[in-house]
């Protein structure tokens, strides 16, 4: 299996722009700020700790780089290259055969988009979610373990609750 070919950004095509999604997550910022500035009117060793969260939390809000990762569309997804910030891939939502995703503890998350001519993306993001929720709304049904589900389903499990309980007769 091959990665999908990217484009040029200057090539994507045009469409409605429903999300636009950043690496830089405002709420990683918000909440050690706020906790260190609460810590400002606590006791000394309070206030010490307290300058270091606001400290260092602003020292990383500024040196962290905000980039964009990808724009949902109505029709597609772009996800846009780590390395080169002029090339993006571009999937249509309607050529997805497959999506799966790994969730990692201490690392990025991954999200594996495989099309129609068996070709896969990696998409790999902290706070993958935001993208998950769109995945939903348009794929759903094409999501590896929806489709495993259902075959499952379709095929009839090896257990079943009505199967389970159908020997017990109620007594009297």
């Amino acid at each position: 299996m091959e990665e999908i070919k990217k484009i040029k950004v200057i090539d994507i095509p045009k469409g409605e722009l429903i999300k636009r999604l950043n690496n830089k997550q405002l709420i990683n910022f918000i909440v050690p700020f706020t906790i260190g500035f609460l810590m400002l009117f606590g006791g000394w060793l309070l206030r010490v700790f307290g300058l270091i969260f606001v400290g260092y939390t602003i020292f990383v809000f500024i040196k962290f780089k905000d980039k964009v990762v990808a724009d949902v569309y109505q029709d597609f997804l772009v996800v846009y290259d780590r390395e080169d910030e002029n090339l993006a891939t571009v999937v249509f939502w309607d050529e997805i055969e497959t999506w799966d995703l790994k969730v990692s503890q201490n690392q990025e998350d991954n999200l594996y988009v495989e099309n129609k001519d068996n070709e896969i993306l990696n998409i790999s993001m902290f706070g993958i979610g935001r993208l998950v929720v769109y995945f939903r709304k348009f794929v759903f049904d094409k999501n590896k373990n929806e489709k495993f589900k259902r075959q499952q389903n379709a095929k009839g499990s090896s257990f079943s609750i009505g199967r389970a309980f159908k020997g017990l007769k109620k007594e009297d």
